[in-house]
């Protein structure tokens, strides 16, 4: 399996693979011709060439098949079939298709022209669709304002509402831009929002690598401002401002959206001072068994800095079981508004921040209990080896953070590599951080 740094990737919710499809199978490729018919595309020594050709011979339960190579077009609706459920979806697949354990390299990015905004931008009823294995390079474009590799989000078409939703990424890099000028929320990687009042979102980010877009701008891995989406066993690295945030703004309501067993770092540029792993704005998020290191403002700590910040006057966030090491930040931030945020089973360590004990709060009703914070107590959690390139934040046999935490309130009982907390029927209680022992 791929692994970055220590994390092991393996989908800890059910993901259909599209080698298990049981639908029809096309073919495309750089070499394809698209004046063929949608039978000829079947075989796999007569494909199409374009992506945009070959999916409209899609229907649900159906596989693209993408050879390797770059594909210089942009998908918009309408365009693409929908899937009727994750059991059944439409899939579009670098080729042999189970991309966990190796494909073709695809590459999509926009095609040449002024405009640029996406690579990808569904807004009416495209539903269970699944990428597997297709890269996205949106290095190249050139829009003026709020670019992104892959827009999820609702609309009107012809004077109706609607949305797409229930869209998975896997197994797939992200290669941003590193935008220039005034763009205050250009380079963004993954934005997925409602529009409409009644929008669901229901989108899926696994196994992803987002880089590439840090510089002197704000930018972001992933904007997310619709609910009960998903982002899991992904790195995040490189980028300006933060990895991402789930924020109930302006474009939707970012409810009950899960932030799981990601690997964040080397977030050190953007348009000011403020850094923040990830951001949570809007109820009911959660954050937990995710790894932070180097989140990191010029070295300097003006108050701005939180490594997981829960902000915007909203209820009952979770922070579990995230291990925070090695930044010029507070570990996590409260901010005022902000009612009934649990936080619980995290550590932090190497760190340069305000926060006397590790957070920062400002809200209301807020539980801050077993953790293992710099200060107060303090101890030294005994990690394999902090200082490595990644670091190994593993526990030794002996840290305080073994058997440390709390089952109360814990969302869900495996760590980052889903291993079950507790271990076995010997052990009681959570291990504090990422990693149960």
């Amino acid at each position: 399996m791929k692994k970055i740094g220590l994390i092991v990737f393996a989908c800890c919710f059910a993901a259909s693979e599209a080698a298990a499809q049981s639908g029809a199978s096309y073919y495309v490729s750089p070499s394809g011709n698209d004046n063929i018919a949608c039978t000829d595309a079947q075989n796999i020594e007569t494909p199409m060439q374009t992506i945009n050709m070959a999916i409209s011979c899609l229907n649900a339960g159906d596989t693209l098949y993408v050879r390797g190579g770059t594909y210089a077009e942009s998908l918009s609706d309408p365009g693409v079939a929908s899937g009727t459920s994750w059991d059944n979806p439409v899939t579009i697949a670098a080729y042999p298709g189970n991309c966990s354990a190796g494909c073709e390299t695809v590459w999509m990015q926009p095609p040449n022209g002024p405009g640029n905004s996406y690579v990808i931008y569904f807004s009416q009823t495209e539903q269970y669709i699944i990428f597997d294995g297709i890269n996205i390079d949106y290095s190249n474009g050139d829009a003026t304002n709020y670019m992104s590799g892959i827009n999820i989000t609702s609309g009107t078409y012809m004077g109706t509402s609607f949305n797409a939703h229930h869209i998975r990424f896997q197994n797939a890099e992200f290669l941003g831009n590193r935008a220039i000028g005034d763009l205050s929320q250009s380079a963004i990687a993954i934005s997925f929002e409602a529009l409409n009042t009644d929008a669901v979102g229901f989108n899926e980010v696994i196994n992803c690598k987002i880089h590439g877009s840090g510089g002197s701008n704000a930018s972001y891995g992933f904007y997310i401002q619709s609910g009960s989406n998903l982002v899991e066993l992904s790195e995040f690295y490189d980028l300006g401002f933060q990895a991402g945030q789930f924020y109930d703004g302006w474009m939707g309501t970012a409810t009950n959206n899960i932030f799981y067993g990601n690997s964040v770092h080397d977030i050190v540029t953007g348009l000011d001072d403020r850094r923040n792993g990830v951001l949570m704005a809007g109820n009911g998020n959660l954050a937990y068994d995710n790894l932070f290191w180097n989140i990191n403002a010029g070295g300097i700590f003006d108050g701005n800095q939180t490594v997981i910040a829960v902000y915007g006057g909203f209820d009952a966030n979770l922070v579990f079981n995230n291990t925070i090491i090695n930044s010029v930040a507070d570990a996590i931030g409260v901010a005022a508004g902000q009612t009934n945020t649990l936080i619980a089973n995290n550590i932090s360590y190497g760190m340069m921040g305000g926060a006397v004990n590790g957070v920062y709060d400002e809200g209301t009703g807020t539980i801050d209990m077993t953790n293992s914070w710099d200060v107060a107590p303090g101890a030294d959690p005994l990690f394999v080896n902090p200082s490595g390139t990644p670091p190994d934040l593993r526990l030794q046999a002996g840290s305080p953070a073994i058997q440390g935490g709390t089952v109360l309130g814990a969302p869900y009982n495996i760590d980052i590599l889903g291993n079950p907390r507790p271990m076995d029927s010997v052990e009681t209680n959570y291990d504090i951080g990422a990693y149960q022992q």
